[in-house]
């Protein structure tokens, strides 16, 4: 301790020993002995006088204490500030030491009761206590919004992060509810006012009989629109759905419309009442609808003198000129139907009614002429071209049928009806022409073209068929019908062409195309017609074997013969002779003068191709002769065209290069940043290279960290090339995965610039959501997942022209991706309403449907945020 060095300099400086005083010259004392007090003063015992002790480092008294009772306390001062800690007796004050204690910490100069006391977790006067009166309290601000919440408060000189100076916050788990909030209707008591959904929720009221109107007596607050309530009051009876302030009033002494009055107004099972002055049952004027009939009135309508009680709709009509049923007819039933007759026959024309028979009318109708009284539908019919019987008809059943004759022959044409026949009329009709007497049903039928008989056929019976022979060759053509065979016609028929004598039945077929024998077939057997020889393999000879003779070649057939293999094409008289073993020209010799003779190659080492030197030309190899003449090698038989390529520093497959390809090499991938991965590119090689690696699989070949089985990194970057950005990487935020990029869910509260800023110090960008299916993912993340908090959070979706606000510029994604998708929501306001110019995006606002749940916010909020990278 820094005191002792102190206390060591003021016994140094008072001359002090370990062994004390040392008095080696005084009387009776030895040397190195140690005189004593009794030693001075009566050292032989006699005196009895003791002197005063001082305080000069010597047992003045020789009572074997120094300084005793002399000695004053002092402070070792190791700070220098005035006051000491650790105390020290002396005769006079030693260095580094004060006469003042109480100092609580000697190291600290400004600590010391006289210090005045400060705020910073250190007892700076002295006094036992620490930054007493200048403590405040502070509050856990949880959500970051500005606000706390009384539990877990600590007292501080200055606000520590994470905390606020009051305790307003009623939910300080979510940034959307504080003091400062506006009131959502959400079931929540957003501004922490004590009241829940104030000025924006709806009254809504218990529908019991689900009929759209509930009990006012019921009424209470919500947000959204729970089952089995409505928001119109004033159901009077939430039981019947018949009963409310819509329903329809009925007769029926109850109250359905809800007014307090019952049956008022009702529109079923009322009654229509008229009044009925004569108190016949009906009335008349007009109705009064009530749910009873009132007295003088009555329930049907319709009378048409309600002052006569004898005429109303159920009096009986009397013919007395008056409607006795109110039917509006007069005497309708009653009345009979009589007929003006003018010549007094009985027999009338215009209808009259009346009770009675009129003068001048009669009691039957159909007169056809009023002035003559024997003509009526009564009189009978005279053959005197008058009606006289009045049935339309004249002289009906009286006259007789004849017929016109014009020629006289006893037979007519057109019917004449008379009483008598007339002098130029017949008594038999069915004369077919009568202009000739020589024509009629009675005549007999000669062969002169015309219908003697009238039977509707000319010259039956009496022609002859015959044929047109135009050719006149004897052989005809189409039928005819003739009297007799006269020039241009024959007896004969089966004539091919009548305008050629020369063709018909019994002619010569001869090679012409023509069906000189008209037997149905051109040229078939025709006495001129050449040999033909089929020709199979289309060389332009024909099979002698296959003659046949017709007036033209038949498909396949040629004229020339003397193929003597009709199945090969390259076998005819005259083909060229190849080394095949056949007889190629049809002269009976086999490979004679061959225009394919092979040229051989002399193949010494036996591996099937051989060198130019010493060829010879024959149809067949002969013994150690080969076709081919690319050996590069004769003497080897493992080099030869085809052959494996071997690391030997040879041309192994004689194409002109060593070791390409080699089946002993490598193939190796190239790895362009040495990462010991390469990428799909592949190079054949005998010796391995710095910039090529047998392992494939690395995603960028132009970075050494990223190859397959890389450690991840939190930097939006793949790099072990797996497809997924930082899937295993120590990421500073909780970080998931989905379809192949990183999502970072940060909950250090931010505004949205700085948030956007973070993201891209980890190299991703605030998320920009552009599909439902990756919507709903995030979404389903924050909500459900334990170590995601579920709150809202800033997109990378804003409206601002610049990064310091502006005009808006319309919705784009901070990562520069098109904005083709959009979940904004749509419940409270319709999103997004840009209400104290919100520029920018967050996710979660409410905890509604996953696709409806997007709002704009000022950007200047703090709320947690999600980078992407990928």
């Amino acid at each position: 301790m820094r005191p002792s060095l102190y206390i060591l300099a003021w016994l140094v400086g008072m001359g002090c020993s370990d062994n004390g005083p040392s008095k080696v010259d005084e009387p009776g004392a030895g040397v190195g002995s140690v005189i004593t007090g009794d030693d001075i003063v009566g050292g032989d015992g006699g005196s009895t006088s003791e002197p005063d002790e001082v305080c000069d480092g010597i047992d003045n008294d020789g009572d074997g204490e120094i300084d005793e009772g002399t000695l004053l306390t002092f402070y070792v001062d190791a700070d220098g500030d005035g006051y000491g800690g650790e105390a020290v007796e002396a005769c006079e004050a030693p260095l580094g030491t004060v006469e003042t204690d109480g100092d609580c910490d000697d190291e600290d100069p400004a600590v010391n009761p006289a210090a005045v006391e400060a705020c910073n977790s250190i007892d700076d006067d002295c006094d036992g206590y620490t930054d007493e009166g200048l403590l405040r309290e502070y509050y856990v601000d949880a959500d970051d919004d500005g606000y706390g919440t009384p539990i877990g408060a600590v007292e501080a000189c200055e606000m520590p992060e994470g905390y606020v100076d009051n305790r307003d916050d009623c939910d300080d788990g979510s940034a959307l509810v504080s003091p400062d909030q506006p009131e959502a209707c959400n079931g929540t008591d957003d501004n922490c006012d004590g009241r829940i959904d104030e000025g924006v929720s709806t009254t809504y009221y218990s529908d019991a009989d689900g009929d759209g109107f509930g009990d006012t007596e019921s009424a209470f607050p919500s947000c959204g629109s729970p089952t089995g309530v409505v928001s119109l009051p004033g159901d009077c009876d939430d039981t019947n759905p018949l009963i409310n302030p819509a329903a329809d009033e009925v007769c029926d002494g109850v109250d359905q419309d809800c007014d307090g009055v019952a049956d008022d107004g009702a529109v079923d099972g009322t009654v229509a009442s008229y009044m009925d002055v004569d108190g016949d049952g009906f009335g008349a004027g007009a109705a009064v609808i009530e749910c009873t009939v009132p007295s003088g009135y009555s329930p049907v309508d319709g009378d048409c003198d309600d002052f006569d009680p004898f005429v109303s709709p159920d009096a009986l009509e009397v013919c007395n000129g008056q409607d006795d049923d109110c039917d509006a007819a007069v005497d309708e039933g009653l009345l009979t139907e009589f007929y003006t007759d003018g010549d007094g026959d009985g027999f009338g024309t215009e209808p009259v009614l009346a009770c009675s028979l009129p003068p001048g009318a009669g009691a039957e109708p159909g007169d056809c002429d009023d002035a003559r009284a024997d003509v009526n539908p009564g009189a009978d019919e005279a053959c005197d071209s008058v009606d006289n019987d009045c049935d339309g008809t004249v002289d009906e059943g009286l006259l007789i049928e004849f017929f016109v004759d014009g020629d006289g022959d006893g037979f007519g044409t057109e019917s004449v009806y008379a009483c008598e026949r007339p002098a130029d009329a017949a008594a038999e009709p069915g004369d077919c022409d009568d202009d000739r007497a020589d024509v009629n049903p009675g005549a007999e039928e000669v062969c002169d073209d015309a219908d003697n008989d009238c039977d509707s056929a000319v010259d039956e019976g009496v022609r002859i068929e015959a044929f047109v022979d135009d050719d006149g060759d004897g052989f005809g053509t189409t039928p005819v019908s003739v009297c007799s065979i006269e020039p241009g016609t024959a007896a004969e028929p089966g004539d091919c062409d009548d305008d050629r004598a020369d063709i018909n039945p019994e002619a010569e077929e001869v090679c012409d195309g023509i069906d000189n024998d008209c037997d149905g077939t051109a040229d078939a057997d025709a006495i001129d017609a050449p040999t033909w020889y089929a020709d199979g393999d289309l060389d332009g000879f024909g099979d002698p074997e296959s003659a046949a003779v017709r007036c033209a070649a038949p498909s396949g057939f040629i004229a020339a013969s003397g193929d003597c293999d009709d199945d090969r094409a390259d076998v005819y008289p005259d083909a060229d002779e190849r080394c095949d073993d056949r007889d190629n020209d049809c002269d009976g010799s086999v490979d004679e003068d061959t225009v394919d003779t092979p040229r051989w190659y002399p193949d010494d080492d036996g591996d099937g191709y051989g060198q130019d030197d010493d060829a010879v030309d024959a149809c067949d190899a002969p013994d150690g002769y080969v076709a081919s003449n690319t050996d590069c090698d004769d003497d080897d038989d493992t080099t030869y065209p085809g052959a494996d390529e071997y690391c030997d520093e040879r041309d192994n497959d004689c194409d002109g290069e060593e070791d390409e390809g080699a089946v002993d090499g490598f193939l190796l991938y190239v790895d362009d940043d040495g990462d010991g991965y390469g990428t799909g590119e592949t190079i054949e090689t005998c010796e391995d290279d710095d910039d090529l690696s047998d392992e494939t699989g690395d995603c960028n070949d132009d970075d050494d960290d990223i190859y397959p089985g890389a450690f991840e990194d939190c930097d939006g970057v793949d790099q072990n090339c797996d497809g997924i950005v930082d899937n295993t990487a120590d990421c500073p935020c909780t970080q998931y995965n989905y379809d192949g990029n990183s999502y970072l869910f940060c909950t250090d509260s931010r505004r949205w610039t700085s948030a956007r800023n973070e993201c891209r110090d980890y190299g991703y960008e605030l998320v920009t959501i552009n599909a439902a299916l990756e919507q709903e993912w995030l979404l389903t993340v924050i909500r459900t997942y334990w170590d995601v908090p579920n709150d809202s959070y800033w997109t990378g979706l804003n409206d601002r022209s610049s990064e310091r606000g502006g005009s808006r510029s319309g919705w784009t994604w901070v990562s520069g991706q098109p904005y083709t998708f959009s979940a904004w929501h749509s419940t409270y306001y319709y999103q997004p309403d840009n209400y104290g110019n919100e520029d920018c995006v967050e996710v979660n606002r409410w905890s509604t449907s996953v696709w409806d749940d997007w709002n704009d916010l000022r950007c200047g909020d703090n709320l947690y945020y999600v980078c992407e990278a990928g």
